[in-house]
């Protein structure tokens, strides 16, 4: 197989529903606009590939640190990992849920309190992408701002800001 055949990033196009605000950084980005059927026309090494790159555990994963006063930060972890079914034994197509989780930590480098997380599950990449992106939003352009002007503080219950109706 020859290297053009092989290269799965330039066979798909990236999912373009990601909004990343001021301070975020992504570590891995394989969330592309590809449906999982496609495993069902692909065989060997190539649909191996598409398994592992575009529905793997970790298919996108996201991080911001905000500084807030002396060596203190205001961490959050951000990430898509994908579950994927597929049979040849059902005449089904193949078909995935995404698991988008976020992790908010207060602390240092070297020391991090949770102070929040969520997990929320979706049957397509799309919905997927929109709540990663809300999630991010919340975090930078809501929560983080609110922190530091102290109306909340690390130790109150920050789920509001992660609620469907903010982000």
């Amino acid at each position: 197989m020859s290297m053009k055949e092989f290269n799965s990033f330039k066979d798909y196009k990236p999912l373009d529903l990601f909004f990343f605000p001021s301070g975020w950084f992504s570590l891995k980005n394989n969330m592309y606009d590809i449906d999982p059927s496609v495993i069902d026309f692909v065989k060997g090494e190539k649909k191996g590939e598409l398994e592992d790159l575009f529905f793997g555990e970790d298919v996108f994963i996201a991080r911001s640190e905000m500084p807030l006063s002396g060596n203190r930060l205001f961490l959050a972890v951000l990430s898509i990992g994908c579950r994927l079914f597929s049979s040849e034994a059902d005449d089904l197509p193949s078909y995935c849920f995404y698991d988008v989780e976020l992790n908010v930590y207060f602390g240092s480098k070297d020391k991090k309190k949770s102070i929040f997380e969520r997990r929320v599950a979706f049957s397509n990449r799309y919905d997927a992408a929109r709540k990663a992106s809300g999630f991010m939003i919340a975090f930078s352009n809501h929560l983080y701002p609110d922190i530091i002007s102290g109306v909340v503080s690390v130790d109150d219950d920050v789920s509001f800001y992660f609620n469907d109706m903010v982000s």
